[in-house]
C-alpha cells in the first residue's frame, strides 16, 4: 500500500525519488535528482549485496516499453543493453542513475516498481528503500568493539524492526547505541545496508567482526583438542585477554562454572553459540585465581 502510494503521488509530478521535492531548476530537471540528494551519492550508490544479473533482466523485461514516456524510452533501451552485455560488470552506477532519472518522470505503479526491482537486484538496495521512504540518508556511525557491532543510529522504524529481527541485539539508551554479537555480522550487514546506507565504517567493523569469528572459531577447535587430550591444556588455550572483556572456553568443571555464575549477571555472559564465558576484564585478578585453583596444570 505504501508503495502503490508513493508511486502515485511520483506520476503526477516531475520530483527527486529520493526526498520527493519537486524539480524546479534546470541542473536538477536534467539529472533527475536535486542538489542535496546528489551530494549523498558516494554512500547511497555502493554496492553492497551481490548482483543478480538473472533478476534483473527478468524485472526489466516485465515492463512493456509502449507504457512508458518517450522521453524515457532511450535511458530505458540503454539500461537493457547494458544488462544484456554485463555479465561480467561490477560497477551499475551509471545504469541506477538512469533508472532513477525515468522515475523521476512519474511512472505506472507497475513500471516503477519493476525498475526498482532492476536496481534491487544489482545489488543496491539501500537506494531501493530510500525511494519507498523505509530507509534513512541521516548519517550513521558504525564500528566494532570487544566482540559486538555497534551503531548510533536514530530512531527510524524500519531500520529498527530488522535489528531487533537479529539474535542478541541490545539496545542502551545510555549511550544511544544498538549492538549484535559478533557473530550476527551478515545480517547485521544486510540490515545496515538497506536501512541505513547513509552509514560510515560498515564494511571494516564487519570485517573486524569477521576476523573476530574467525579466531573464536580457531580458539573453539584448540579448546576441542584440549579437551580429547590432542594437545596439552594451557593458560592460552583456557583464557582470552581482550582488555575490557575476557572469554573464558575452559574444559567443563561444574565448580569453576558455579564460580562464574556467582560473579555479577551484568558482567558475564553465556555464548551458548560458541560454548565460552564473556567476562567483564575488570574481573581478570579472580579468573586467573579460579583458573590456578581449578586448573594448575596450565601454571
Amino acid at each position: 500500500m505504501v508503495e502503490q502510494l508513493i508511486a502515485a503521488e511520483r506520476r503526477s509530478r516531475r520530483v527527486c525519488w529520493r526526498c520527493g521535492r519537486p524539480l524546479t531548476d534546470p541542473a536538477s530537471i536534467n539529472a533527475g535528482i536535486g542538489p542535496i540528494c546528489r551530494r549523498l551519492d558516494n554512500r547511497l550508490l555502493a554496492r553492497l549485496l551481490p548482483v543478480d544479473l538473472e533478476a534483473a533482466t527478468r524485472a526489466y523485461h516485465s515492463i512493456d516499453p509502449l507504457t512508458l514516456d518517450a522521453v524515457v524510452v532511450g535511458a530505458f533501451e540503454t539500461v537493457g543493453e547494458a544488462l544484456k552485455s554485463g555479465q561480467d560488470k561490477k560497477d551499475w552506477r551509471i545504469e541506477v542513475r538512469q533508472v532513477e532519472w525515468i522515475l523521476s518522470f512519474g511512472q505506472t505503479e507497475e513500471n516503477a516498481l519493476a525498475l526498482m526491482n532492476v536496481v534491487r537486484a544489482l545489488g543496491y538496495i539501500g537506494i531501493v528503500n530510500v525511494w519507498l521512504h523505509e530507509a534513512t540518508t541521516a548519517v550513521v556511525r558504525v564500528f566494532f568493539k570487544d566482540g559486538h557491532l555497534y551503531f548510533d543510529a536514530q530512531s527510524y522504524w524500519t531500520g529498527q524492526k530488522a535489528i531487533r529481527e537479529i539474535s542478541g541485539w541490545v539496545w542502551s539508551p545510555e549511550e544511544k547505541l544498538w549492538s549484535v554479537p559478533a557473530d550476527q555480522a551478515d545480517k547485521f550487514f544486510l540490515a545496515i545496508a538497506s536501512y541505513y546506507p547513509n552509514n560510515e565504517g560498515l564494511e571494516a567493523a564487519v570485517e573486524q567482526a569477521r576476523a573476530y569469528n574467525q579466531n573464536q572459531e580457531n580458539v573453539a577447535e584448540a579448546t576441542s583438542a584440549v579437551a580429547i587430550g590432542k594437545i596439552p591444556l594451557s593458560i592460552g588455550s583456557i583464557l582470552e585477554d581482550f582488555g575490557s572483556f575476557l572469554v573464558v572456553h575452559a574444559p567443563y568443571n561444574s565448580s569453576f562454572i558455579e564460580k562464574i555464575k556467582a560473579l555479577p549477571s551484568t558482567d558475564r555472559r553465556w555464548n551458548a553459540d560458541r560454548k565460552e564465558w564473556e567476562i567483564m576484564g575488570r574481573h581478570r585478578d579472580e579468573i586467573m585465581a579460579l583458573i590456578g585453583t581449578y586448573f594448575p596444570e596450565v601454571f
